[in-house]
Parts: C-alpha cells; sequence; structure tokens
C-alpha cells in the first residue's frame, strides 16, 4: 500500500495540473495503487510558479573570454550582461585566480570547449583588464573572427598604425622583448628576462620590474646584459 492514503481512512483532495479540483477516498488511492505505478491523480498539485512573459525575440548569447586572473569582473560583467537580458556564457573554472593547476590533458579540453561555447554565442565579449590579452585569449578571438562571430571588448584596444587584416579587422601590437644577464668575470651569474604579448599590459610592465645588479654578488665583476629581442 502506497504513502499516499490518507489517515484514518479520510478523504484526500487537490488540484490537479489542469486546475480541475479532485477528490478521493483512501480506499479509492489504494486501489489504484495496487493497479498503477504513479501517484493518484488527487496528489498531482502544481507547484510551478506562472511562467513570466519575457517575450519572443530570443535574448543575445554572450560568451565571456579573458585570462582568469580575472575572476571578479568576470563576475561583474556577467551580472551587468545578465540584467541587460542576455545569456551568459562564462568559465567554469579560474585556474589562475584560484591557482588550481591542470594538466596539459586538461588544458586542452579545457580550450575546446570554451570554443564550443563561442560556438553557441552571437558574441564574445572579452575580459582585457588594463588591455591585457594573453595567447589563449588571442586565439579565441581569432578563432570568433574566422566564424563572423561579433568581438567586443572591456577596453577597447588601440590600433597600431592604423593596420588591419584582410577582414578589415584591426591589428595590434605584439612584441617580443628578451635580456641576458651575465657576469663579465665568472659563470656563477645569469638571469634572463623574457616577454611575448601585447605591448602595454601588465605583463610587459612586470619584465621592466624585474632589475639585474650591477655587479655579481659571486665575484664583484660587472654585470652585462644582451639584448637579444
Amino acid at each position: 500500500m502506497s504513502d499516499n492514503s490518507t489517515p484514518g481512512g479520510g478523504e484526500a483532495s487537490g488540484t490537479s495540473t489542469s486546475g480541475t479540483e479532485r477528490s478521493a477516498t483512501a480506499e479509492e488511492i489504494e486501489e489504484w495503487d495496487e493497479e498503477h505505478d504513479e501517484p493518484h491523480p488527487v496528489f498531482e498539485v502544481d507547484h510551478r510558479p506562472e511562467r513570466q512573459n519575457v517575450g519572443t525575440e530570443h535574448p543575445e548569447v554572450v560568451c565571456l573570454c579573458g585570462s582568469t586572473r580575472f575572476k571578479e569582473t568576470y563576475r561583474e560583467e556577467n551580472e551587468r550582461l545578465t540584467m541587460e537580458g542576455k545569456i551568459v556564457l562564462s568559465c567554469g573554472v579560474f585556474g589562475h585566480a584560484d591557482d588550481v593547476s591542470f594538466s596539459e590533458g586538461e588544458k586542452e579540453m579545457l580550450d575546446a570547449l570554451h570554443k564550443r561555447k563561442i560556438d553557441l554565442a552571437d558574441r564574445i565579449h572579452v575580459i582585457n583588464v588594463d588591455g591585457y590579452v594573453g595567447d589563449s585569449t588571442q586565439s579565441e578571438i581569432e578563432y570568433a573572427r574566422e566564424t563572423d562571430t561579433e568581438v567586443t571588448y572591456l577596453k577597447q584596444p588601440v590600433a597600431t598604425d592604423g593596420g588591419t587584416d584582410t577582414s578589415g579587422t584591426k591589428r595590434f601590437e605584439k612584441t617580443t622583448r628578451r635580456e641576458i644577464h651575465r657576469c663579465s668575470e665568472c659563470d656563477e651569474f645569469e638571469l634572463e628576462k623574457k616577454f611575448s604579448g601585447v605591448a602595454g599590459t601588465p605583463g610587459e610592465e612586470e619584465y621592466d620590474r624585474i632589475e639585474a645588479p650591477d655587479n655579481c654578488h659571486v665575484c664583484g665583476g660587472e654585470i652585462e646584459c644582451e639584448v637579444v629581442a
């Protein structure tokens, strides 16, 4: 016998999903339970809230792209776009911000997964805090352009020399800088600095903050600098 029967053999009542009032005795419910797997219709109460009228137009789908170090900005942009009536696709994990390490296989899977999100989107919105765009994000921007997906930015980049590619998209300056600092007297000291990315971003600023000493800490010899690129 099902737990749907009422105590003391009384009558149960409720409202069906169609809004029709129903009632049944304990005996009727018990007989129903013996012949059916689903609950008696008297227990089919519709608790769903009334559906809001959101209109017939399909909301714009926006995929957020950018370094996962900017987790808080992702959250802010997700909230802003959602309140504008957009469907927002975002990162599921924030490796940089949460200090989470991934295997090469996991990185490849996550990169491919985010490109599938781009496939679902009407446009991508790039979270380029302070203008920063890393290699992974740049590949997503290029993928969006290849698939004719609109690209917008948190901070609009500045094109260099007014250059445009064949699709009419402005190019943005990327640079590679590398220095090797060595002791002129011994082989005990060597410091290599390297930066590759968009000029003027936090990565280049960090590169500039790295300073080599004037003299070797082992022999006191002068430190020489070789600019490789």
